[in-house]
């Protein structure tokens, strides 16, 4: 995930919900950035130091308070949210709980409140720090762990005192945590609060069928009923800061939630009691996570070394989370290491020879080499594969022109995209792209018959003879993978042309990060324990699980545009559903063909 500074004042989204479970996301306010209004003319007595910035809901001063001798920070209201009931109630509630007295010093104070001809406005605590999101970024996503680890820490502890007085946050997330002098955390933006045993039906800002929000870092229950969540709505805001602080990632939807949030952070060196405990405040149900804001913040404390007392408990299974990956170790018998590819080549020209062509079908040899990671749930344990036969690999993601081609329809509209033939074809469903190899294989009627690879013959040839996570130093990885995140990333607003970027030892382009690619397999975290060594198929059967809303979902691999660098090697293992895996300009996929020995000719 990136963050920009800019974008430090836009206001918290939200919407109606629809749909089963709670509905749509919230859509994003994109509106262009306001002309500042003049400076509150019911302020005599301050100077103006400079406009801080501004969004779609307010504007912000920095000013100082010349009896006071203070710099101050101060809010101005829209005019146009002014006239509107629910952004009215949303600014007054701000002012009114943030100015509470008995308001802990890790909250940012509100001094006053006032009107005049332009509207509200609330004079507050200046912090200078700026916001924990410009933090994150400034470390480029690699801050120390123990540090990250104690800034939420804090947080939990200033909100079990926020709890005690009966308020609750409902959107905590970066941009909403400023940083003092000392990199001490003060939460701002208390106008989504609520005072526990208030009566929601008449609160302006509880409309029936509104979710609010911001999508990453709100509970689930929240966006299910935003008028009735609880204290472990903020907890749960909490664990995501903090599983973005260390992962680059939010958590998401995925059945790998468990496994694959815990592999990333174990990769990284974060200990026991500190992934146990992300986790269980990350959990879907809010009576599975910690009992209150004290004991997330002891069970944080436990792996930092600070000296407090831990309470950990095992990590329940996730609805929300992302996933994490695999780091794959080839065996010393693998003998044949193709000759790097040569240094950025075009897309694939109009098909000449069929919609796939020859020239971009990659001759892959049968190898052998040791899958999974031993430690890590769902990547565990380390086992040997074998890839017994060649395999043709398409050089290139399957582009929107092949797709249209063959089956004639423009599924990336629908997902938010745009046309344009060189991308790679994106909004795709795993049955969907199943469906496209057995069309192309009657429309090219070639011989070959196309199909997905499997898991194992995925990261056997996005690998291309690599030990490392990725078929490339780490340090090269912006050379080769279209990703994003705050780690140095090639960052994109969407998919981007197919072989823009390097390709791996075997040719292949884009096997890292641009869209994530489906593999034949059902995802069972699971599955590395009984998987046979020779051609593993993935598992038989969908896997079963009692958790409640459980659906089985497909491998896919890869990273994508928006995932972090962790996401894009060549061991992530992932998975996803139809419904997601169309939503979005994620999901794509590349075609193999098992080699019949004579690849100079179609």
């Amino acid at each position: 995930m990136s963050i920009s500074g800019a974008d430090n004042f836009e206001p918290t989204r939200s919407g109606p919900v629809n749909g089963p479970g709670g509905g749509n996301p919230p859509v994003p306010n994109n509106s262009p950035a306001p002309q500042p209004l003049p400076f509150p003319t019911n302020l005599p007595g301050f100077t103006v130091l400079s406009f801080v910035g501004g969004g779609g809901f307010a504007t912000v001063f920095r000013a100082h308070d010349n009896k006071m001798r203070r710099d101050v920070a101060v809010k101005r209201l829209l005019p146009a949210r002014a006239a509107d009931r629910y952004w009215r109630a949303r600014f007054d509630y701000e002012g009114v709980i943030q100015g509470d007295p008995q308001m802990p010093s890790g909250v940012v104070q509100v001094y006053q409140r006032g009107d005049d001809q332009y509207g509200p406005y609330l004079v507050m605590e200046w912090v200078d720090g700026g916001t924990l999101a410009d933090w994150h970024q400034r470390h480029n996503g690699r801050a120390p762990w123990k540090k990250c680890v104690q800034l939420c820490q804090e947080l939990a502890e200033t909100m079990e005192k926020v709890h005690r007085l009966r308020y609750l946050h409902r959107d905590l997330k970066p941009l909403n945590v400023l940083l003092s002098a000392g990199d001490r955390t003060r939460i701002s933006d208390f106008g989504l609060a609520k005072q526990l045993g208030t009566n929601a039906a008449a609160d302006p800002r509880t409309q029936p069928g509104m979710a609010a929000g911001t999508l990453g870092f709100t509970a689930p229950e929240q966006f299910r009923d935003f008028g009735h969540a609880g204290p472990e709505a903020d907890q749960w805001s909490i664990g995501a800061i903090l599983h973005m602080l260390l992962t680059n990632e939010l958590p998401v939807a995925g059945y790998s939630s468990v496994a694959c949030s815990d592999g990333v952070m174990q990769q990284r060196g974060i200990p026991e009691p500190v992934r146990k405990a992300v986790l269980r405040s990350l959990s879907f149900h809010p009576e599975d996570r910690f009992s209150s804001m004290a004991d997330f913040a002891k069970a944080l404390g436990s792996g930092t070394g600070y000296g407090r007392k831990a309470t950990v408990v095992a990590a329940a299974m996730l609805a929300l989370a992302t996933a994490a990956g695999v780091v794959s170790v080839w065996s010393p018998e693998v003998s044949t290491q193709p000759a790097p590819a040569d240094a950025v080549r075009p897309g694939p020209d109009s098909p000449e020879s069929g919609i796939v062509p020859m020239r971009d079908l990659v001759a892959v040899p049968p190898a052998t080499f040791v899958m999974g990671l031993d430690g890590v749930n769902g990547t565990s344990p380390q086992h040997t594969v074998r890839i017994s036969r060649g395999l043709l690999v398409s050089r290139y993601e399957i582009t929107q022109q092949q797709w249209l081609r063959v089956m004639g329809t423009r599924p990336w509209l629908a997902a938010g995209g745009e046309d344009d033939g060189r991308l790679p074809a994106a909004g795709i469903a795993w049955r969907d792209a199943m469906d496209f190899c057995e069309r192309l294989t009657q429309v090219e009627n070639s011989g070959r018959k196309y199909r997905l690879p499997t898991e194992a013959e995925w990261e056997y040839f996005s690998r291309g003879g690599s030990k490392a996570g990725w078929s490339c130093e780490e340090a090269e990885l912006p050379q080769f993978a279209w990703f994003g995140g705050a780690s140095g990333g090639s960052s994109a607003a969407g998919p981007q042309p197919v072989g823009t970027k390097l390709a791996n030892p075997f040719g292949l382009y884009d096997v890292h990060g641009n869209v994530f690619e489906w593999c034949l397999d059902w995802f069972d975290p699971s599955y590395y324990v009984r998987s046979p060594e020779t051609d593993p198929p993935g598992p038989v059967e969908p896997p079963q699980s009692e958790v409640e809303g459980f659906r089985p979902e497909r491998v896919c691999r890869g990273g994508s545009w928006q995932r972090n660098d962790i996401t894009c090697g060549s061991g992530f293992r992932f998975s996803a559903g139809d419904e997601e895996s169309r939503s979005g300009l994620e999901f794509g996929f590349r075609v193999v063909v098992e080699d019949s020995g004579d690849s100079s000719s179609p």
